[in-house]
């Protein structure tokens, strides 16, 4: 019987996870799956051996972390020594998996590692230790297959998940509806997202709403809009919104809720992808503590934050980083947009082309085929 055991260590990484789990079982139900990792990994026909909460939250003090990652570790070569599982796959959660990989290699188990480490934007000298530990790679992104195979590295381009979730996309009626926004329907709707961790949200919020006073006055007809995920307190936040009538709060959005947004404010990282395989117009903030972007200034090898921008090579959604992300730039930026439809479809076609270097559709199944493809080989 195939044996296969997945680590995913984050909540994301179990969604991605699930996803190539439930397309591995649909293409060979015979398979057995085990698993570090979640609720719907589990849902996904993983036996579960160690839950995602207590791996993904270890703890913060570092030598407790390393104690408790290398004991979780052991146990793990214990379960696929004991279960005679010869694969593994690692998703993302770098910080753990690597160290497995290790452990692995050494322990003559097959290593792939899907949504490899972001060795492109910092710690390249990452790419040596896998190249030394992993069978193969299975990337989403289409500029880190020639990255890892110049480093001598297995590596095949499957697409980016983000396609399929954000495909299936309803009516804008049917989103308004279900989010509470249909007396807002008529108006211009803005996205203030300012991240899903709670010092993201302390640190860029008060300058998102202090920048949407400001474009309230500049442009008629707009509403703002502020998505917030799970990990965020709604009364932390409703208390700075306070009883303002222009912003209107969601709580777990949809994943076709952006579609309904005419332009968003977006804190940069993975929301600035999701916006452009949306089609939604934005420009990128992000502000950090001044000893984090010090020290990130240094070691950070990539041009732009944005990931929307990295995949284009190019500054397509304008980025305010730090000392320039200011309420005054921010307003600034986004009444040029809003007055200049023109831009706006500049900036829109540009993020379709990147869109379309994500990948058809099917980059689950594609990984879970690729999965599959090297079970036959010899670790």
């Amino acid at each position: 019987m195939k044996k296969i055991f997945f680590v995913a260590g984050e909540v994301s990484g179990d969604q991605h996870a699930s996803e190539v789990i439930r397309e591995l079982k649909r293409l060979d139900p015979e398979v057995e799956v085990h698993a570090y990792g979640g609720p719907l990994m589990e849902q996904a026909g993983a036996k579960i051996h160690f839950p995602l909460p207590d791996l993904a939250s270890v703890g913060l003090d570092w030598i407790w972390k390393v104690f408790k990652f290398r004991k979780v570790g052991v146990e793990l070569l214990e379960i696929c020594k004991r279960e005679k599982i010869d694969t593994l796959v690692l998703v993302d959660f770098p910080g753990f998996n690597l160290r497995v990989a290790t452990a692995a290699k050494k322990a003559g188990i097959r290593v792939i590692y899907y949504i490899i480490p972001q060795v492109w934007a910092w710690r390249a000298g990452r790419l040596k230790r896998m190249k030394r530990d992993l069978d193969s790679a299975l990337v989403i992104f289409p500029f880190e297959k020639p990255l890892l195979e110049a480093a001598g590295i297995e590596t095949e381009f499957v697409g980016h998940p983000l396609v399929d979730k954000l495909s299936r996309v309803r009516d804008r009626s049917t989103v308004l509806d279900e989010h509470g926004l249909r007396d807002q329907g008529g108006e211009r709707l803005i996205g203030l997202l300012p991240g899903s961790r709670n010092r993201e949200v302390d640190r860029l919020l008060p300058v998102l709403l202090e920048a949407a006073s400001r474009i309230q006055k500049e442009v008629r007809n707009v509403h703002f809009v502020l998505p917030l995920a799970s990990s965020i307190s709604l009364e932390r936040v409703r208390s700075q919104v306070g009883d303002s009538k222009s912003i209107s709060i969601v709580k777990n959005p949809s994943d076709d809720f952006r579609s309904i947004l005419d332009f968003s404010i977006t804190k940069s990282g993975t929301s600035t992808l999701e916006n452009a395989v949306m089609g939604v117009p934005q420009i990128v903030i992000y502000k950090g503590r001044p000893l984090d972007a010090w020290i990130a200034r240094r070691v950070v090898r990539v041009q732009w934050l944005g990931l929307v921008n990295l995949i284009a090579g190019r500054e397509i959604c304008p980025e305010l980083l730090q000392e320039d992300c200011t309420a005054e730039a921010i307003t600034a930026k986004t009444v040029y947009f809003l007055n200049d439809k023109g831009a706006i479809n500049k900036m829109v076609e540009a993020m379709t082309q990147v869109r379309a270097s994500l990948g058809e559709s099917g980059a689950s199944e594609r990984a879970a085929k690729a999965v599959l493809s090297r079970l036959t080989l010899s670790p």
